[in-house]
């Protein structure tokens, strides 16, 4: 049986971090879909948790990207 699709990009171990930044947009996604759904569910508490998590990873690629690129000018 055929690997799934994201096991066969890596030949190699790779760390949360990368895999968190290759699958950001997935995961953004997937939060966002947790969160309108609790929405329905009448639980607004709920998914402004899982909105805040989004926030905050993407701020933190935000950060990211300015760092590498204020480097690159450097």
């Amino acid at each position: 049986m055929d690997k799934p699709v994201a096991e066969q990009l890596f030949d190699e171990p790779v760390d949360v971090g990368e895999l968190a930044r290759l699958y950001l947009g997935n995961i953004l996604y997937a939060l966002e879909l947790a969160s309108l759904s609790l929405e329905e569910q009448g639980k607004g508490e709920d998914a402004g948790f899982y909105r805040g998590i989004a926030r905050k990873l993407a701020e933190a690629h935000g950060a990211s990207k300015r760092v590498q690129s204020r480097d690159a000018t450097h």
